[in-house]
C-alpha cells in the first residue's frame, strides 16, 4: 500500500462489510483511500433468500453475487480466512498475508452455533443455514401430517423478523399441496413477545398476523436441549414431527482470541 494513501481494511464482505466499502468509495476516490474487503467466501447472498430457496422460487446459484465484482469499484477484495486480529500493531494476519492497516471495520458478523444446544444437530434442522435451505423445502413438500416446530434458541439472533416470515411461507407451502389442514406450525420464542426489538405494538400486530393464519405462538420457552421429536425447554416439553431452528449465536473464534469480546458476548464498542 502506498505510504501516502490511507488504507481502510474491512473484516467482513457482508451487509455490513459491503455497506461500509461502497460508502467510503462513494465519497472518497481510489486516489484518496485504498479499501480492501477480506471474507473466506467469495460470494454474497441476501439473507433473506434464503427464504425464497426454501419456498422454491430460488436456488442457491442465482441468489449469490461475487466478490470480485468488488474490482469494477476499484476496492480490493481477498479470498482469504481472517486468523488473527492484532490491534496494538494495527495488523491482520489472513491465511498467507499479513495486512496493515490506517483503518480498521470489523464486520465479521455472528456465527451460528447449533452445537451449544444438546441434541439439536441431530434432531432439528437449521433455518438460518444456507446449506440446508433445499432440504427444508423438501422436507415440508413431502410432510403429510403432523407438527412443524419453529424454534428460536438464543438472542440476539440475526434478522429478528426473518423466523416469523418463515412461519408465514411454510403455511403457504402447506396450503399450495392442499396438507395445512393436517399439520401444526407452533413458533416457540424465548422472548414474551413476537419480536422485542420492534415494540410491543408492532409484535401485537406480528402476533395477530400468524395467528390468524393459525400458527400457534408460544413465549417464554427457553431451551434446554432437543431429543429425537422433543423439545426439552426449562418448564415444559414440546412434540415435533419437524424441527426448524434458530441455533444460537456467537461471534467469530478470531474476536475472543483479540480480546474484542469476552466469550459469549459480541463486540461492544466501536473501534
Amino acid at each position: 500500500m502506498s505510504e501516502n494513501i490511507p488504507h481502510v481494511l474491512i473484516l467482513g464482505g457482508g451487509f455490513g462489510g459491503l455497506s461500509a466499502a461502497n460508502e467510503i468509495r462513494k465519497f472518497l476516490l481510489s486516489s484518496q483511500v485504498t479499501i480492501t474487503v477480506v471474507d473466506k467466501k467469495n460470494w454474497f447472498m441476501v439473507g433473506f433468500a434464503k427464504l425464497w430457496i426454501i419456498k422454491g422460487t430460488r436456488t442457491f446459484e442465482n441468489s449469490t453475487g461475487l466478490l470480485s465484482g468488488l474490482a469494477k469499484k476499484e476496492i480490493n477484495f481477498l479470498n482469504e480466512e481472517i486468523l488473527q486480529i492484532d490491534l496494538e500493531n494495527k495488523n491482520i494476519k489472513t491465511t498467507t498475508q499479513n495486512l496493515s492497516y490506517d483503518f480498521l471495520i470489523i464486520a465479521m458478523g455472528a456465527v451460528l452455533a447449533p452445537e451449544k444446544i444438546q441434541g439439536l444437530t441431530e434432531n432439528g434442522m437449521n433455518l438460518y443455514d444456507y446449506k440446508q435451505s433445499q432440504q427444508i423445502h423438501d422436507e415440508i413438500m413431502n410432510l403429510k401430517s403432523g407438527t412443524i416446530a419453529i424454534s428460536i434458541m438464543g438472542m440476539p439472533y440475526k434478522c429478528p423478523p426473518a423466523p416469523f416470515e418463515a412461519s408465514l411461507i411454510i403455511d403457504s407451502m402447506l396450503r399450495e399441496t392442499k396438507t395445512r389442514d393436517s399439520v401444526q406450525i407452533h413458533f416457540y420464542s424465548p422472548a414474551p413477545i413476537t419480536l422485542p426489538a420492534a415494540g410491543p405494538e408492532i409484535s401485537k400486530k406480528i402476533l395477530d398476523l400468524i395467528s390468524s393464519e393459525k400458527i400457534i405462538f408460544h413465549d417464554s420457552c427457553k431451551i434446554k436441549s432437543v431429543e429425537s421429536n422433543k423439545l426439552i425447554f426449562e418448564n415444559s416439553k414440546a412434540d415435533f414431527d419437524l424441527l426448524l431452528a434458530v441455533p444460537p449465536h456467537v461471534a467469530p473464534d478470531v474476536i475472543y482470541e483479540s480480546g474484542l469480546a469476552k466469550e459469549g458476548n459480541f463486540i461492544m464498542d466501536l473501534l
